[in-house]
Formats: structure tokens, C-alpha cells, sequence
């Protein structure tokens, strides 16, 4: 997109300031090349603080290597001139001879879309609506290409955009933490040692409810389902130990 051309809809007028000014700044520079080496160098400090002060001002934008022609720029141009004078008669062909076959093709007559696009751009109404936005390159036999009807260039600097704020759930986060003040006391009081009374969820089973059983020449003790215990005291061994794969009379 072409945004140097001043009757581009949604062009830029501080954008073409800071590119004419860069033109400038480089005619300079060329220009004190052959100086004094004292004066070439004061001019190039002026300049980059000149272009220093641009920075700012500039935005990425994609600018093509060769010059294009813009439908409704054309007719906007076409449209300040003078109604039957030399320059309208030459701007009105022109605009026939670039864009008249894409026109075509689209089912859109020339004469009846600049007369209703003059009569809005001197009621000083926006011509996006009304006219294509096609776009080529001068005296190019291919067909121009359509870009979005609205083409706008910020002026103004972007907004900064407010950090979100995080809202935390009281209630998730106090169970969180009592989850957490658990899981450490249990941490805490875990030990190896074997348990001799009832703490908490665990049972411990009385000594005289063990039975021995012998299993491939060894005596085990183990407790039968039913006590209603879940651990055993101290030196017995393990709860149920022995008896899955053993009768209820050993």
C-alpha cells in the first residue's frame, strides 16, 4: 500500500511528513559528502539528531518498491479538479485506461461510479463504501488486486492495555491451606516405629487375638479378618498375614 499518496483514503499526513523528511536528511547527507571532513561530520550530527526526533513518529509500514495507482485515490484527485478542464479530461482517461477492464469485470460502469463518488467526496462523505479499492502498478497489463475497503494509518499511539487482575477464591484457598496444614502433620508424626495404642484412624489389635500358623517351615503370627482392627502391636507382624492362601482350621 502506497500511504505517500496524499488522496489515499485513511492516509497518513504526519507518516508523509516523516518520509519527506527523510528524503531530505539523505539529500543532505549526499550533498556533504564531497565536503570538508569538519563539515560533513556537523552535518551528518545534525541530521541524526533530526532523525533522532523522528523515531518516534515512524510505524512499520509496508511500502512497495514500485509506485502504485489507487482506484479511489484517482478519483478523489479527480474529483478536485476543475469539472471539464484539460487536467479533468487527462485524470478521467487515465482513471479509464488503468482501471476500466478491472471495473468491467466487476459489473461496475466508469462514468456513473465517479459521479456518485465527486458527489460524495464534495458532501465530504467517505467514497470506501462506493469505490473498490484496487490497486496496480502503472501501465501494468495485469489486473488489480482488492484490498479491504477501509484503510486506515494510526495517528495516535497505541493504548496500553490494563494488566488483569487476578481475584483469588477465599474460599478454595482456605481449604488449600487446611489440605496443606494436614498433609505437614501427618508428615510430622509419620515414623517407623510401630504403633503400641489407638491413634487417630488407626486400631491397634490386641496381642491375644493373633494366631500362629506355620507356612514352608516358618511360624507366622497374623490376625483373621474380623477383629476390626487395622493394625497390629508391636513384634506381631502384619494384619490377615498368612491367611489368604490358607483354610479357616489351620
Amino acid at each position: 500500500m502506497d500511504f505517500t499518496n496524499p488522496n489515499l483514503l485513511g492516509a497518513s499526513p504526519e507518516l508523509n511528513s516523516v518520509l519527506e523528511k527523510l528524503d531530505a536528511a539523505k539529500a543532505e547527507i549526499l550533498g556533504a559528502m564531497d565536503s570538508l571532513a569538519s563539515e560533513a561530520s556537523s552535518t551528518f550530527g545534525a541530521t541524526q539528531n533530526e532523525l533522532t526526533g523522528l523515531i518516534d513518529k515512524l510505524q512499520t509500514v509496508e511500502i512497495p518498491t514500485l509506485p502504485k495507482l489507487n482506484l479511489q485515490a484517482e478519483i478523489t484527485n479527480f474529483a478536485s479538479l476543475v469539472p471539464g478542464s484539460p487536467s479533468a479530461i487527462q485524470a478521467l482517461a487515465k482513471i479509464k485506461t488503468e482501471f476500466g477492464g478491472d471495473l468491467t469485470a466487476r459489473g461496475l460502469g466508469l462514468d456513473s461510479l465517479v459521479k456518485e463518488a465527486s458527489a460524495a467526496i464534495l458532501d465530504g462523505s467517505s467514497i470506501g463504501s462506493l469505490v473498490p479499492n484496487l490497486e496496480k502498478v502503472a501501465e501494468s497489463i495485469l489486473a488489480a488486486t482488492e484490498n479491504p475497503g477501509a484503510i486506515l494509518q494510526a495517528n495516535d499511539m497505541s493504548l496500553t492495555e490494563a494488566l488483569s487482575v487476578v481475584k483469588q477464591n477465599e474460599t478454595l484457598s482456605a481449604k488449600l491451606k487446611a489440605i496443606g496444614e494436614r498433609i505437614a502433620k501427618y508428615a510430622a508424626a509419620a515414623t517407623n516405629t510401630a504403633l503400641t495404642e489407638d491413634t487417630g484412624a488407626f486400631t491397634v489389635a490386641e496381642e491375644d487375638d493373633a494366631i500362629t500358623i506355620s507356612a514352608e517351615g516358618k511360624i507366622l503370627k497374623g490376625f483373621p479378618v474380623g477383629t476390626g482392627k487395622n493394625v497390629t502391636p508391636a513384634g506381631t507382624g502384619f494384619m490377615h498375614k498368612g491367611f489368604d492362601n490358607y483354610d479357616a482350621d489351620i
